[in-house]
């Protein structure tokens, strides 16, 4: 892990370290801790690195989200490529509910991770009482309100015009309706009139 803020300072020991590491490793991940004010020269900095030596580049925030990657890249160090690359369709499932995790605001692939994991399925997730999914690492209250968020809020929700319409169609239904029910009222006063 290196800081931002000792890179700005040392910039020749990255790259140094790079260059001892090459062809050693088919994975090299560079992490960078974001610990200054204005961090988005240092960043593509450190993202032009990163592609000029053919190094994997985490930018995190916090401590404990490095460990969290640390600790993800750990359990599935022995593991194959099927983790990541899905013969079935399972994985396929897995892969979906991923990424459509990682769209809610401060989800990040490794809380993603977790929940599928803990959980078995996006279904389940979105089931899932708060109080349960409070107990996974990096799941707090902020993320659970926005998670909520997005799973109460409709697909497609209705503007003004569409809302209009439907209820000018409401409204013409119940007058058919009424009038039908009127013409029927009529047709049988008329036929015992008859008899």
């Amino acid at each position: 892990m290196n800081s931002l803020q000792y890179h700005l300072s040392n910039k020749n020991y990255i790259i140094e370290r790079m260059e001892s590491l090459k062809g050693r490793y088919n994975l090299r991940i560079l992490m960078g801790y974001v610990d200054i004010e204005d961090s988005d020269l240092a960043i593509q900095g450190l993202t032009k690195l990163g592609i000029d030596n053919d190094w994997c580049l985490n930018i995190i925030w916090s401590h404990e989200e490095g460990a969290r990657y640390i600790q993800s890249y750990k359990s599935v160090s022995k593991k194959g490529p099927q983790l990541i690359v899905g013969e079935n369709q399972s994985n396929d499932n897995f892969q979906a509910s991923l990424d459509c995790l990682t769209q809610i605001k401060g989800i990040n692939t490794n809380n993603a991770q977790d929940l599928l994991i803990k959980f078995g399925s996006f279904a389940e997730i979105v089931k899932a009482p708060t109080t349960t999914t409070m107990l996974i690492d990096g799941i707090g209250q902020t993320k659970i309100k926005e998670m909520l968020k997005v799973f109460q809020t409709p697909f497609f929700p209705k503007d003004n015009d569409e809302q209009k319409k439907d209820d000018l169609e409401k409204n013409k239904y119940k007058k058919y309706k009424k009038s039908s029910n009127s013409h029927e009222n009529w047709n049988m006063s008329s036929n015992f009139n008859k008899k």
